[in-house]
């Protein structure tokens, strides 16, 4: 009996690392940088940043010409490449449905650092999805629902489970409504 059970084990813990490499792996070290999107706004020049380790993932935004402010960090505690979660076709519905990645996943992040209930707080978990496009720039959401509304604040109400964020935070669950195009890996 202990050798079955040992024996399960062993096979389960094979099943679970071959389905979330780590960023350590060789996919995942494709996807560990800094990235930067350029662009223009009613206040001037805008900028966001985006930086991904092996353990975690920093968003950074403000105007170009002064030190961008942090706008949440987070520990990665699950990594997935070549799908999304929900079995979904694209990163957010602002993207074109028949889009072609050679290069696309998630994460599952949890927050150690949050500019405001806009964002999350600080323990709650959240889903990071990732794409590269075949003009080798890339797109990234984070999970948000609200965008596509009149409101000026928008309170997101993430989880305080990796699983159920997982599970919950999808396009056809209303989340990821945008994704910011154009990112350039440095």
């Amino acid at each position: 009996m202990k050798r079955i059970f040992f024996s399960s084990c062993v096979v389960f813990a094979v099943v679970i690392l071959t389905a979330c490499e780590a960023l350590s792996g060789e996919t995942g070290k494709e996807l560990i940088g800094v990235y930067v999107l350029d662009a223009s706004s009613d206040f001037g020049p805008w900028q966001e940043q985006i930086t991904i380790t092996e353990s975690s993932v920093r968003y950074e935004s403000g105007n170009s010409n002064e030190t961008l402010s942090v706008v949440y960090e987070a520990e990665i505690e699950k990594a997935q490449f070549g799908s999304f979660n929900g079995g979904e076709q694209r990163p957010a519905n602002s993207i074109a449905e028949n889009a072609a990645f050679p290069f696309f996943g998630y994460l599952v992040i949890r927050l150690t650092k949050s500019d405001g209930d806009g964002t999350g707080k600080v323990g709650e978990y959240n889903v990071f999805r990732f794409a590269r496009g075949e003009d080798n720039l890339w797109i990234f959401t984070q999970g948000f629902k609200n965008g596509s509304t009149d409101e000026s604040v928008y309170v997101n109400s993430l989880f305080s489970d990796a699983v159920e964020a997982e599970e919950k935070i999808t396009c056809a669950n209303g989340w990821f409504d945008y994704a910011s195009v154009g990112y350039e890996k440095q």
